[in-house]
């Protein structure tokens, strides 16, 4: 199936049936007072943060952790079989400068900044200007398993962990303590020496973190266990 099937009959699942993008539809309900069921604020709230229109996504820049304009969102890759959204099409321009090409990035290594409205890409900057591009008007084949697993591999050097956001509790001992965002699910990170700190977009150390500080968490796999591979945080004067 080439490439434009699939993002033709995917786009129109996703915006169609909501297959990755609609509430959960096991969310807990309450009446209103005309007797009509609504979620929960929590619910809502989860669902509004989790849920977004592909037309809407599409446009939206793409910065580092450390705030650099890479590019921007081109388009995306669903997967036809379960309605994931798998890739997202980036065209690097800002300071990378390759705004010719275009990129295929697994979205699992991207994560979404609610507050400003952007993607955040944690690779670094030679890796991508080494990435393998592809022309606007030849794209490849997305459904050869081949150029997936390239793709996937690629990638998962740097950026193929799981990310997470929340609230730093405590810094003590090389082990950040945190919450997620509503204040729940408290839990603990140990981080190693070659962990990349940093605050407010600019390379700090644990003890610069503070309790309150708005934080993600990006773990990644090694031999088979996981590590802390970097730490992005925004102190409480600069969130917004």
């Amino acid at each position: 199936m080439s490439l434009r099937h699939v993002l033709s009959l995917g786009l129109a699942l996703a915006l169609t049936s909501g297959a990755s993008w609609a509430a959960d539809p096991a969310a807990p309900t309450k009446k209103d007072n005309n007797n009509r069921a609504t979620t929960s604020k929590g619910t809502e709230d989860g669902n509004i943060s989790m849920a977004h229109r592909a037309s809407k996504l599409i446009g939206l820049k793409v910065h580092n952790n450390e705030k650099e304009d890479l590019g921007k969102i081109e388009d995306l890759v669903i997967d036809m079989r379960d309605g994931h959204v798998r890739y997202a099409v980036l065209s690097f321009g800002g300071f990378l400068g390759l705004g010719d090409k275009l990129f295929a990035i697994p979205m699992n290594s991207m994560r979404f900044n609610h507050d400003d409205k952007h993607f955040v890409l944690n690779v670094d900057k030679d890796r991508l200007e080494k990435a393998t591009g592809f022309d606007k008007d030849h794209w490849p084949d997305f459904a050869d398993p081949t150029f997936l697993k390239s793709v996937d591999d690629y990638y998962r050097a740097d950026a193929g962990g799981q990310s997470h956001e929340g609230i730093i509790l405590t810094t003590n001992d090389n082990v950040l303590t945190m919450s997620d965002r509503d204040g729940t699910n408290k839990h603990s990170h140990r981080l190693a020496k070659d962990t990349k700190i940093h605050l407010n977009g600019k390379p700090a150390v644990l003890v610069d973190l503070k309790a309150g500080d708005h934080v993600t968490v990006t773990i990644h796999d090694r031999d088979g266990k996981d590590f802390v591979a970097a730490v992005s945080a925004e102190s409480k004067k600069v969130q917004r």
